[in-house]
C-alpha cells in the first residue's frame, strides 16, 4: 500500500493530461568502416541507415514489435548493421510510440545520440522517492502490518515503546518477558497500552512471571518481546497530502523544466535530504514521528 496513488499525484502536479518524455536510451553505430550513419524516429518505426562499409544499408524496426525498452534494445542488437544501444531507463514500458524526431548522426561511440521515450513509470519513481523520504525521516512503516517477537531492552522504567503505531486494538497482542532462560507471557492486567501512540505502561506485577518487578520493565538486554499488529488500513488524509506536497517539492526543486527533472530520477528510487525542505515541511514531517527532529 503506497502513501499516494499515481492518478492523485499526476492530478496534484497538474500533469494528468501530459506525456512525459525522458531520455530512454543512447544509440550509436560501431562500424569501423562506415562513412556515415543516421537513425530517425518515425511515426511507427525507427529507421537505421549506414552508408559505406560491409553492413551498409537501411533497416527498419517497428514499435509494434518493441513494447518495452528491453525489447527495443534486443531489436536494435538484432539488426544486420553494427548498431549499439544502452538503456537509460531499464525495463520501462513504452506507453506509446516514441516521439518523432529528425534524423540524427550517430557514427561512433563518441557521437552517441539520446533517444527519448514517453515514460509511463516516472510518476511511480517520483511517488516512491517521496514515500521513501517520509518513511526514512519518521522511522515508521504506516501500513498495517503484523509484527512477531519484536525485541526490546528493559530499561528499568514503567514505559516501553512499540516500534510501530498505532496499535490495532482488535488484533492479538502478546507481551513476553525473559526470566532466566524462559520466555513467559506478561498478564494483560499488568500493563496498560496507549494504542494510538504505541506506549506500553507497566501497572502491576506480571502474574504469569514469578519474581518480576511489580511496576517496572526489568533491566535487561533483549529481555522483552512484543507480537502485535500496527499501522493504518487506510492512509490518513493528512499523510496523503504530505506525500503529495513532498513529491511536488522534489519535482520543482531543481528550478528547471519539469520534463527534464524526471531524467534525474532515472530508474532508481531517490532519497532527498529532508533537512533541505522548508521549515513548514519539517514541522509536518515531525507530526508523524514519535521523536521530533530539530530544525
Amino acid at each position: 500500500m503506497s502513501l499516494v496513488d499515481r492518478a492523485t499525484l499526476l492530478q496534484h502536479l497538474r500533469l494528468d493530461s501530459r506525456d512525459i518524455e525522458v531520455d530512454g536510451l543512447e544509440l550509436w553505430n560501431a562500424s569501423s568502416d562506415a562513412t556515415a550513419a543516421t537513425a530517425e524516429v518515425q511515426e511507427a518505426q525507427m529507421q537505421f541507415i549506414q552508408t559505406g562499409g560491409v553492413a551498409a544499408g537501411t533497416e527498419n524496426l517497428t514499435f509494434a514489435a518493441c513494447a518495452t525498452i528491453t525489447a527495443l534494445i534486443a531489436g536494435i542488437s538484432g539488426l544486420t548493421a553494427t548498431w549499439r544501444t544502452r538503456s537509460l531507463v531499464p525495463g520501462a514500458s513504452l506507453s506509446s510510440d516514441l516521439p518523432s524526431q529528425a534524423a540524427a548522426s550517430c557514427l561512433g561511440f563518441a557521437s552517441r545520440v539520446p533517444v527519448q521515450i514517453i515514460d509511463g513509470s516516472w510518476i511511480d519513481r517520483l511517488s516512491a522517492s517521496a514515500e521513501n523520504t517520509i518513511l526514512t525521516y519518521t522511522g515508521r512503516t504506516f501500513e498495517s502490518t503484523a509484527y512477531t517477537e519484536e525485541m526490546h531492552d528493559g530499561r528499568g522504567t514503567d514505559m516501553m515503546l512499540f516500534n510501530e503505531y498505532p496499535v490495532d486494538s482488535t488484533a492479538t497482542i502478546l507481551v513476553e518477558e525473559l526470566i532466566d532462560t524462559t520466555w513467559s507471557e506478561v498478564d494483560s492486567t499488568a500493563y496498560r497500552l496507549d494504542y494510538e501512540s504505541g506506549i506500553l505502561w507497566k501497572t502491576g506485577a506480571s502474574t504469569a512471571v514469578l519474581g518480576s518487578d511489580s511496576v517496572i520493565w526489568a533491566y535487561g538486554k533483549r529481555n522483552l518481546r512484543l507480537s502485535y499488529t500496527a499501522g493504518y488500513t487506510t492512509i490518513p488524509p493528512g499523510l496523503v497530502n504530505l506525500c503529495l506536497d513532498v513529491a511536488a517539492e522534489m519535482f520543482f526543486q531543481a528550478g528547471r523544466d519539469p520534463r527534464l527533472l524526471l531524467e534525474r530520477l532515472g530508474a532508481s528510487t531517490l532519497q532527498f535530504n529532508a533537512a533541505a525542505f522548508p521549515p513548514g515541511f519539517r514541522e509536518r514531517l515531525n507530526h508523524w514521528t514519535r521523536l521530533e527532529h530539530d530544525d
